[in-house]
């Protein structure tokens, strides 16, 4: 509350006072979703250990380098590496956000004692995923639970947060459901 305040509202009282009831659009509105986003990959960084209970995580923060960025990294005592990218968009997230990911996670140089690193990737999306996106990730999966193209649309609806995760072998994938507070009793995998 704190940081929103100090963005949008100190030093800006006299343009609230100008602009009245149309404020919220001119001032706050077109800022919100970038202060977002960065709120939402804090959460998402605090969910990876609820997300992903089986790991357990020797560090988790984010990386970049050059044009790279890697919203979410997580690295784990047995080696494998948990990359994330969040985005707070209007729009579904397609498939061209897991290949990002990927292109990205590649250019990061870490390993433990020289070994070889398992990657898992995880998208976080404030509106889901388009069709060709969660299908192809869903239809994939090794568990014994399969969605089916109904239970897709269900759980890939505006509103809530969602989640695709997936190993760098592409044999294990799954959804969840995110509540707004980013994974209570969420399960993805």
């Amino acid at each position: 509350m704190f940081r929103f305040w100090f963005r949008f509202v100190y030093g800006n009282e006299d343009r609230y006072d100008r602009l009245g009831s149309a404020a919220y659009e001119a001032v706050i509105e077109p800022e919100l979703a970038d202060f977002a986003s960065q709120e939402l990959e804090i959460l998402c960084q605090e969910a990876l250990p609820d997300l992903y209970p089986a790991d357990t995580f020797i560090d988790i923060g984010r990386w970049w380098y050059k044009e790279h960025k890697v919203d979410i990294v997580g690295l784990t005592n047995d080696g494998t590496m948990v990359t994330g990218e969040c985005k707070f968009t209007n729009s579904s997230l397609d498939y061209s956000a897991l290949a990002s990911l990927e292109a990205h996670t590649d250019e990061i140089r870490w390993s433990p004692s020289g070994e070889s690193v398992t990657h898992e990737y995880a998208l976080f999306a404030r509106n889901g995923f388009t069709q060709s996106t969660a299908r192809p990730l869903l239809t994939a999966t090794t568990s014994s639970e399969t969605l089916d193209h109904q239970s897709i649309e269900e759980k890939n609806s505006p509103g809530h947060f969602s989640l695709i995760s997936c190993s760098s072998s592409h044999k294990q994938h799954s959804k969840g459901q995110l509540p707004t507070d980013l994974g209570r009793g969420c399960r993805p995998r």
